[in-house]
């Protein structure tokens, strides 16, 4: 019975231990997913930022900008101490009927920098490219299929 009684303890105790470990799970979970909504809102500041200073917001009509991280890792450069993040961002070209009509990237890496810089210098990459592709998707017919 003794025997009985210690194998129920143990299994009551392993389950009240059980939620503890899955809230601390949980949270590191809540944490890191406030660092990605904390980017994502730096990355759509700074891609209105850019578009609002290079002028080209009146070019942009019928089209609209969806911007996305696509990399962003930090490295620890060789002999040193210091560390580089570098980030790639994507700007989906979307027309009015949402439909996807061009793919622009910006990279962009900061030595020593925060991910908010990394992201902030990608985002100003990628518009500056936007304006070459607006020029090739005004005299380009739309195409329902794609070509090999």
């Amino acid at each position: 019975m003794n025997l009985k009684l210690t194998g129920l303890g143990l299994l009551v105790a392993a389950c009240l231990a059980a939620p503890l470990t899955s809230s601390e799970t949980a949270r590191a979970a809540t944490t890191a997913e406030a660092s990605k909504a904390e980017l994502h809102r730096a990355l759509q500041e700074a891609v209105t930022r850019h578009v609002s200073q290079s002028g080209i917001g009146s070019s942009l009509r019928g089209y609209a900008l969806a911007p996305a991280i696509v990399q962003l890792r930090r490295y620890a450069e060789p002999g040193t101490k210091q560390t580089k993040v570098v980030c790639i961002v994507s700007l989906a070209v979307k027309n009015q009927r949402e439909e996807l009509v061009a793919d622009v990237r910006g990279s962009a890496s900061a030595i020593g920098g925060s991910s908010l810089d990394a992201v902030d210098a990608a985002a100003s990459s990628a518009v500056s490219r936007v304006p070459a592709v607006l020029s090739k998707l005004e005299g380009a017919p739309i195409e329902r299929v794609a070509r090999r």
